[in-house]
C-alpha cells in the first residue's frame, strides 16, 4: 500500500505520516485523514500523537459502507498501474483492485474492514454478514447462504 500512497504528491513528516500537498495525510498504517485531521470514522490524533477514536462518520466524503476509510477518485486510481475490467473494477498489476466506488481490496479480495464481493458482484459487509442467514436471488429459485 505504501507504493500506492506515494503516487500522490506529498512527503513524509517526522512522525512518518505521509502529508499530501493538497492537504490531508495518511498515517503509518495507511489510513487516510482529511484536511482537518479526521478519518472516516471521526477519529483523530491528539497533540501527543495518540489516536483518539471517533463516534462515527464525520468527514465530508459520502460513505458507501460502514467502516470504510478513504475512497480514491477516478483520477487518483488512473495514476496506478493496472486497468479497468468490464464491471468497472480497476485491477492492479501487483494484485488487488479498486471497486467502482474507489475502495481498495487486497489480492485476496478483502477491503480494510473485511468486506468482499460475492460471486454475484454484491458487496458483503462483514458488519451485517451474520445477520443474514439466506438470500434469495431473482435469477432463480435457489437460495444461497452468505
Amino acid at each position: 500500500m505504501k507504493e500506492q500512497i506515494e503516487k500522490f504528491e506529498g512527503e513524509y513528516d517526522e512522525d512518518h505520516f505521509y502529508r499530501l500537498k493538497e492537504g490531508g495525510f495518511y498515517d503509518e498504517s495507511g489510513f487516510y485523514f482529511n484536511k482537518e485531521g479526521i478519518d472516516a470514522l471521526g477519529g483523530h490524533y491528539n497533540e501527543d500523537g495518540i489516536y483518539v477514536e471517533g463516534q462515527g462518520k464525520k468527514n465530508d466524503k459520502e460513505v458507501v459502507r460502514a467502516g470504510d476509510t478513504h475512497a480514491l477518485e477516478i483520477e487518483e486510481i488512473e495514476l496506478l498501474d493496472g486497468e479497468f475490467d468490464e464491471q468497472g473494477f480497476f485491477q492492479l498489476d501487483e494484485g488487488g483492485f479498486y471497486d467502482p466506488h474507489g475502495f481498495y481490496f487486497d489480492a485476496d479480495g478483502f477491503d480494510e474492514v473485511g468486506g468482499y464481493y460475492d460471486e454475484y458482484d454484491n458487496y458483503v459487509d462483514p458488519q451485517y454478514k451474520d445477520e443474514v442467514d439466506e438470500f434469495e436471488y431473482d435469477e432463480g429459485e435457489e437460495e444461497h447462504e452468505l
